[in-house]
């Protein structure tokens, strides 16, 4: 260490040297258990630092040398398996190795290596994490309550069909009877949740060996459902847990085991999303959290272990300084991540869940637009927000929330001028008044938008719709709500729209398009709003 000097080697040296000796206390008490760990952990430390094996390796007697030589080969056996493994690698799967079981100040130490190195992390290395935070062990009551599970879950989709079927009614009590049917809708549409937000990750097998292909392979929520020799050669630091089952006094012991095990798993990744933000893994991050997220609100769900997941997402990737940037970060999948969303946005039950996935997309159309891509290349990102609102307005079970949809159309006023004239149409065929005033509140959004936006586009958009415009002012003029702060909400749209035809200088088309019935209510329903609009 001393050779090194000072800066961030020394640093990494350093770290080493402190995990190195809680390791060779853990041998003492535990050969057979950090043996390797620790051998692997000094093979990695003279890769890292080849100088300091070189100096080391001659200053010492040749007798000692063959010594070395022979324990690095006996050692490095192992991690030599797979030529294709970087040194990092190797010292991810090691700590995944000992997380497990190791003591505190074992694991503080692995945790101020990792952070020490986070900049090297590779995909592989990265994968090995999420997959751990993602896996569970295979529970009793799977097999044993399997057809008790089928007959609710066709119980569910019976009760669906007739909801389906039901009159939708008054707006107002239909959306509080599905506020109430939150509490009483089975674990399966947790599931299907989670299903809509899988998000594969390939990691391709190198060099045409065959385990590391088995381990890279995709990763499935049927893992639940493996034997333990399959688990143990997908995950081999988990195989720790299925090995010691027999020794075990229960099966809460080994889910409590793995539990604590994925809560220091997520402590890395969190350290991981600290120091890289803007690097493009981070998606891959996002995807498994976010999935993990969703299936921890199943029954048998750890309120830990989702408050923990929660916390990452808001803290460490919603709310961080930089998110993923550049060339690299492919619109697909961006566009496919937000789609994810936009569903969970609109279809969950969980308020957590649904909370989490607003914000999600959020910071998924903040990457987007750092992008700069072209109108025709952002078309599918509007066609997403089209469906959603359309499954709003014609699929009583959609629970989205308008709020929402005005909040994401203030911070990307492009998405709102685009789906302007697809709005302007709903309300007038919205037969719900609550719906209809809604979404008079979300176009209200959209042209409050255009204050500080380009007056030419805003323009061009508004000349394009203005006839609609005019038919729906008529319309919901003529058809004034009863409740009071519905009217209000009314006169604020037509006002607001009459203040953005000033604006952009477009009163003579607005007059033009204006029919003597639809200028009579303007005038009556109005009054001082209208003054200038007077012929």
């Amino acid at each position: 260490e001393r050779k090194i000097g000072t800066g961030l080697d020394s640093t990494k040296m350093h770290v080493i040297r402190y995990l190195l000796i809680q390791l060779l206390l853990q041998v003492l008490l535990h050969p057979e258990e950090f043996w390797e760990a620790a051998i692997d952990v000094i093979i990695c430390c003279k890769k890292t630092f080849p100088s300091i094996a070189q100096s080391d390796n001659s200053s010492a007697p040749e007798s000692v040398e063959g010594g070395t030589e022979e324990s690095d080969e006996d050692g490095s056996e192992e991690p030599n398996e797979d030529g294709s493994l970087e040194s990092i690698d190797v010292l991810v799967q090691t700590f995944l190795s000992v997380l497990p079981h190791v003591s505190g100040p074992v694991c503080f130490a692995i945790e101020q290596v990792f952070r020490v190195f986070s900049d090297e992390i590779t995909e592989t290395g990265l994968l090995d994490m999420l997959r751990v935070v993602k896996i569970d062990l295979k529970g009793s009551r799977r097999q044993t309550d399997s057809d008790d599970d089928e007959d609710e879950a066709r119980v569910d989709i019976e009760d669906d069909d007739e909801m389906e079927d039901a009159d939708v009614g008054n707006v107002d009590d239909a959306t509080d009877e599905m506020d109430e049917e939150l509490e009483d809708d089975s674990a399966d549409e947790v599931d299907e949740d989670q299903d809509d937000l899988e998000e594969t990750v390939d990691n391709k097998a190198k060099d045409g060996d065959d385990a590391e292909a088995t381990k890279g392979g995709e990763d499935s929520d049927d893992s639940d459902g493996m034997d333990d020799d399959a688990m143990f050669r997908i995950d081999p630091y988990i195989a720790r847990i299925f090995k010691e089952r027999n020794n075990l006094p229960g099966s809460e012991t080994q889910q409590s085991q793995l539990m604590r095990f994925k809560l220091r798993v997520l402590t890395l990744l969190e350290i991981y999303l600290q120091r890289n933000p803007g690097k493009k893994l981070v998606l891959d991050v996002y995807a498994f959290l976010m999935q993990a997220f969703v299936k921890s609100h199943s029954a048998d769900g750890n309120e830990q272990f989702r408050q923990r997941i929660g916390g990452i997402l808001q803290k460490r990737i919603f709310k961080a300084k930089e998110c993923p940037k550049g060339f690299d970060v492919e619109l697909s999948r961006l566009e496919s991540l937000l789609q994810k969303a936009l569903h969970l946005a609109s279809r969950s039950r969980y308020k957590a869940v649904a909370s989490a996935a607003q914000n999600a997309t959020f910071w998924i159309l903040k990457i987007i637009n750092s992008k700069g891509c072209s109108k025709q290349e952002l078309a599918s990102v509007v066609d997403k927000f089209q469906y959603m609102l359309n499954d709003y307005f014609s699929n009583k079970k959609s629970r989205l929330k308008i709020g929402f949809v005005k909040e994401a159309f203030r911070r990307n006023p492009w998405v709102g001028r685009e789906l302007f004239g697809f709005a302007l149409q709903k309300i007038g065929s919205t037969k719900a008044e609550y719906r209809r005033v809604q979404t008079l509140e979300l176009v209200d959004c959209i042209l409050k938008s255009w204050v500080g936006d380009d007056v030419s586009s805003a323009s061009k958009v508004l000349k394009k719709h203005m006839a609609l415009l005019c038919e729906l002012m008529q319309e919901i003029l003529t058809k004034m709500p009863e409740n009071k702060s519905r009217r209000q909400e009314v006169r604020r749209f037509c006002t607001r729209a009459l203040q953005t035809v000033t604006r952009l200088n477009l009163k003579e088309k607005f007059q033009k398009k204006l029919s003597s019935e639809a200028y009579t209510l303007c005038e009556a329903q109005l009054g001082a709003a209208f003054v200038p609009f007077r012929q």
